[in-house]
């Protein structure tokens, strides 16, 4: 299929899931145009980026005119390389500027499958953002989702949401959760890990790789650290994360509990070494504190980590939880509570062979069920739907 990709990101860096997605949909031979505001400097270390038509659409990149002159500047770009292209569909991660790849789609007769990876109007809410901006969005959303082709949801919790609070019909929406790439993340030799990243052989490994947003919970992490380093004396706590004012917040609050032999905060780690920084762990975690009941959780650094064979221990949120258990690949305990993560984790410190086997079977749970190729698969399924309404396929159309 013939596919203009659009994507505006409030960030220079594109979101993982776009960058997987669209090098899957090459790899299947699917012929894509992206269409973005992501910094030209990223694009181009990107191991598809001579594959792929890139075009940047220009933005002012200052505070409250990033999405704004997006906006102005897709109206019209998007109909000249629409006109140009000829794509047999439009795909969207949804944004606040998906208004603007509505109406030039509806013009242009071109069908718009929207992605939805969160609540956006919930998160915004969160942030203190103003009045003002929340009836914006929520108007935004009403227009948009309404008047899409089709839509993706990350978690049923967000299809069975759209539904309920638009009045959008389900078979409108399907829900693919996130993926991972298990041939990047493959599980390493944990020596050479641990040897490549200047790390001891012999002490025991927690570690978490992912953003360090307030919600994510490493403050937790933090506060059971004591409690986990009273019975394994020798635990290392390894962060890679690369927001740095939360970085130095959870510096100084291991200071605070003189924990800092017990930590080393590395900062962001570069994509083509995570799975090398994953493979140190002995146990890794993800204790989040927050989850919209609404959304629910599709953990992509969790999947990671499953590629990986690394056991996890994270909260009981929706999607996480319930997935670690039900799967056998993890140990849950309640959001919020540190003393039961810090029990989570020494039962699997101290218990290796539980450890080593859930890792096998989180590998293979990842290999069954959350592939990016997966996930590509069933999206194509739909945009199929979408250009053609009378192909074969299962699922709801529009």
């Amino acid at each position: 299929m013939k596919i203009l990709y659009v994507l505006y990101h409030e960030y220079e860096r594109m979101p993982i899931h776009a960058v997987e997605v669209i090098e899957e949909m090459n790899r299947q031979q699917h012929r894509v145009t992206l269409l973005t505001a992501i910094s030209k400097g990223f694009v181009q270390k990107l191991n598809w980026s001579d594959a792929i038509p890139i075009h940047r659409v220009p933005i002012l990149n200052c505070k409250g005119f990033r999405a704004i002159s997006f906006f102005v500047n897709s109206l019209t770009m998007l109909p000249f390389w629409c006109l140009r292209k000829s794509p047999d569909v439009v795909y969207e991660r949804f944004s606040l500027t998906s208004l603007a790849t509505l109406w030039v789609t509806r013009l242009l007769r071109i069908p718009l499958v929207l992605e939805i990876n969160g609540i956006v109007g919930d998160e915004l809410a969160l942030s203190e953002t103003t009045h003002w901006r929340l009836r914006l969005q929520k108007l935004n959303e009403r227009w948009v989702l309404r008047g899409a082709d089709h839509l993706i949801a990350v978690t049923e919790g967000i299809r069975q949401w759209i539904a309920s609070e638009y009045s959008v019909p389900l078979e409108k929406i399907d829900t693919i959760h996130n993926g991972t790439n298990p041939s990047r993340f493959q599980p390493r030799d944990r020596d050479a890990a641990r040897r490549g990243l200047g790390l001891d052989s012999e002490r025991p490994v927690v570690g978490y790789l992912g953003s360090l947003f307030p919600w994510c919970g490493l403050e937790l992490l933090v506060d059971a650290s004591p409690v986990i380093a009273a019975r394994i004396p020798e635990v290392l706590f390894l962060i890679g994360g690369g927001q740095e004012e939360m970085k130095l917040a959870l510096e100084r609050r291991v200071k605070d509990l003189a924990m800092e032999r017990h930590f080393s905060f590395r900062g962001e780690v570069p994509w083509d070494q995570a799975a090398l920084f994953v493979s140190a762990f002995d146990v890794a975690v993800a204790p989040a504190q927050f989850s919209n009941p609404r959304s629910g959780i599709s953990p992509q650094k969790v999947y990671a980590y499953l590629a990986c064979e690394r056991p996890v221990v994270g909260s009981d949120l929706p999607g996480l939880g319930n997935m670690l258990v039900d799967r056998n690949v993890g140990l849950s305990f309640q959001a919020g509570k540190y003393k039961e993560l810090a029990t989570a984790v020494v039962e699997l410190l101290e218990d290796r062979e539980l450890a080593t086997s859930m890792g096998k079977r989180g590998r293979k749970f990842i290999l069954e069920c959350h592939t990016w190729k997966k996930v590509v698969e069933e999206t194509a399924v739909i945009l199929q739907r979408c250009f053609n309404p009378n192909s074969a396929g299962k699922g709801g159309g529009p």
